[in-house]
């Protein structure tokens, strides 16, 4: 990340003028880039992504592959500030995990969280699983109360409970939420 924290850049050495190069990575999305990277990690396993968190809280992406030239920013939009992203290897099923310190607002009070990436569960944060008998009441939710949250129950979306008494209460009984 050059001084200013806002262009990243990959070394390279050039065969045709026997000299080493330093991309620009940011060139067309420089816009991502604009309060400035203040900290990142780089995932290898599964795939290779390059995980940068702005100095706003915002976290970005870069999926990079120059083999095939690939390189692919993207945004990922959560509750709250991401602070510091960790890689660390998970030789149990031979990948990286995604660590991240986030920094959210419950119940009008600040909190901070370590969170990781489910790489199975992506589109989701500080979830918690269920899987047990059929019920309605789903427990385990303190770290969330007063927000509204959606869940998927036995395969179906259910949007908009509240989080109360570190729980919430589904329409449908239901033996697996997210």
């Amino acid at each position: 990340v050059q001084r200013a924290g806002r262009k990243i850049r990959e070394i390279g050495y050039a065969f045709d003028s026997d000299s080493f190069l330093a991309g620009d990575l940011t060139t067309l999305s420089d816009h991502l880039t604009e309060s400035g990277i203040v900290e990142m990690a780089y995932q290898q396993e599964p795939e290779s992504i390059l995980w940068p968190v702005r100095a706003d809280g915002a976290w970005l992406g870069l999926t990079y592959n120059r083999e095939q030239e690939v390189l692919a920013w993207h945004r990922h939009d959560t509750d709250g500030d991401v602070e510091s992203p960790c890689v660390a290897p998970d030789p149990a099923n031979n990948r990286d995990t995604l660590w991240l310190a986030v920094k959210r607002t419950i119940g009008g009070a600040t909190k901070r969280y370590i969170e990781y990436l489910d790489p199975d569960r992506s589109n989701v944060d500080s979830f918690v699983l269920y899987n047990g008998a059929a019920t309605v009441t789903i427990p385990g939710l303190s770290h969330l109360e007063g927000e509204t949250v959606d869940a998927l129950a036995d395969g179906f979306v259910v949007r908009g409970k509240v989080v109360a008494g570190g729980q919430i209460t589904l329409d449908t009984a239901a033996s697996v939420v997210v």
